[in-house]
């Protein structure tokens, strides 16, 4: 097999032409399916990612057991089933079924909100579901993992009336190092969490983030932020009174 087969053997993948199409990927709607760049692929999938957590609804408790008892479609099915309730605008499919199922015994301005549901959160909505009820085996005690699994959250985070994360961390120490550098250590949920090593500048006016380290690799922060420049940020004023005091 030549350089150039192989590349392309590790760079296109197949998918339905008709999807191909639709996403720009490929104008061959010659035969059912197309040959796509694996690349171009994954990024429409990670922006599909970042549209979901940017539109990911953050509801109480109680709302998301109701999505959660409208949406119980085999695992198999889930897609299908998102696209049904997507193709009815998208969340009137949700309401029909609570509706429907009258006898679960939910509040009317329950349902009412759900049923303002957009795209976004309609598609969070069952990536929660199917992940709720095929991954955690409809374990309730887990439901604030999924939700964190799902919007890229916090478990912390991610219910109504749940704080905002920063609110979460706090500089617990800072310490002037042997080469001058300065070192902030943090803690969330009063808990040691993370680090992060600042340079100095040569007329002590400014601080460069030269390192930093999270002892966990699950969300901490939401993700439209970046972790460690939040930390910096929230370090800067401490690191500075321990640097005129040194």
């Amino acid at each position: 097999m030549t350089a150039s087969a192989l590349a392309t053997q590790k760079t296109d993948i197949d998918i339905p032409s008709e999807i191909a199409s639709a996403l720009n990927l490929s104008n061959d709607v010659s035969s059912e399916h197309a040959k796509v760049d694996r690349d171009r692929f994954f990024d429409l999938l990670r922006n599909f990612t970042a549209m979901v957590r940017a539109g990911f609804p953050i509801l109480p408790e109680r709302q998301w057991h109701l999505i959660l008892t409208a949406i119980q479609e085999p695992h198999e099915q889930i897609l299908g089933a998102m696209g049904t309730a997507l193709a009815y605008l998208p969340a009137s499919y949700i309401t029909w079924q609570l509706q429907e199922g009258h006898e679960f015994g939910f509040d009317e301005s329950d349902i009412e909100e759900v049923s303002k549901f957009g795209a976004a959160e309609t598609v969070a909505a069952y990536l929660v579901a199917d992940r709720f009820w095929h991954s955690n085996e409809g374990d309730i005690t887990s439901l604030r993992k999924v939700l964190s699994e799902v919007s890229g959250r916090p478990e912390e985070c991610v219910l109504k009336g749940d704080p905002d994360s920063l609110e979460l961390w706090e500089v617990s120490k800072v310490a002037i190092l042997s080469d001058h550098s300065v070192r902030a250590h943090f803690d969330y949920c009063e808990q040691p969490m993370a680090k992060l090593d600042a340079s100095l500048s040569a007329d002590k006016s400014e601080l460069t983030l030269r390192t930093f380290e999270c002892f966990s690799s699950r969300p901490l922060i939401e993700p439209e932020y970046s972790l460690r420049s939040a930390l910096f940020q929230m370090a800067l004023k401490q690191m500075f009174e321990a640097i005129d005091q040194s």
